[in-house]
């Protein structure tokens, strides 16, 4: 039963940890200014947004958290790429 339960303690850890870096366990959307100053972050957000399946997820619920950091990501890059653009 206590091999049992510490799997179970050792399975839970793990997915809170893997939660953590994909960003979850509550955690709140990044911000505009956050992936202004991280664009290669930015530049992967924005390409993970626009997988087909999850493009159409998340235009289906515009407040979920990960289409709110979708809309910063897209945001900053476009931002990015007019100030290069425009020699800024």
């Amino acid at each position: 039963m206590q091999k049992i339960h510490r799997r179970m303690t050792h399975n839970a850890a793990l997915l809170c940890v893997a939660n953590l870096l994909l960003g979850g366990c509550g955690s709140e959307p990044k911000s505009e200014e956050w992936y202004s100053n991280n664009l290669k972050e930015a530049e992967t957000k924005v390409r993970w947004c626009m997988e087909p399946e999850r493009k159409q997820k998340l235009s289906q619920d515009p407040s979920h958290p990960d289409a709110q950091e979708c809309q910063h990501a897209y945001a900053a890059a476009r931002s990015a790429q007019f100030k290069r653009m425009t020699g800024q």
